[in-house]
């Protein structure tokens, strides 16, 4: 498809024709800022310069208005805890029941220490257990 030439409208030109105002247009540097969209969530303008017919500049400014969600995780701080109990074990060789009261400390690097008494055998024992970090799929 061949495009068809448009229609061509000739105007008169008007007398007393300033050539240097002409050429002082021409040759002038034209700026301008556009706002093409400024809502509530975002801004775009243009800056632009036109010179000699030509288009020599153009600068976007692009503001993101959407509002940013900010979160935050509170994490406990560790810190030492204190447990009581009783424990009770049967002893093969005396044949007889023992039964022991206890304290264990949880410390904040999750080591437990254990103090354990036998008020009829007057036994006392002491335990330490360490944590073990087991990394996982190994």
């Amino acid at each position: 498809m061949t495009p068809k030439p448009g229609t061509v409208v000739e105007q008169p030109i008007p007398a007393g024709i300033d050539s240097l105002a002409i050429a002082r247009a021409y040759f002038a540097r034209r700026f301008g800022v556009d706002t093409l969209v400024n809502d509530s969530l975002y801004l775009l303008s243009l800056r632009w310069e036109v010179t000699e017919n030509t288009p020599v500049f153009y600068q976007p400014t692009i503001v993101n208005r959407q509002p940013t969600i900010i979160s935050h995780t509170v994490t406990e701080n560790p810190r030492a805890k204190l447990f009581a109990g009783f424990d009770i074990g049967y002893t093969l060789p005396n044949q007889h029941i023992s039964s022991f009261a206890s304290l264990g400390l949880l410390t904040k690097r999750e080591n437990y220490y254990q103090v354990m008494f036998d008020p009829i055998d007057k036994t006392v024992l002491v335990g330490a257990k360490w944590k073990i970090k087991l990394k996982p799929g190994r």
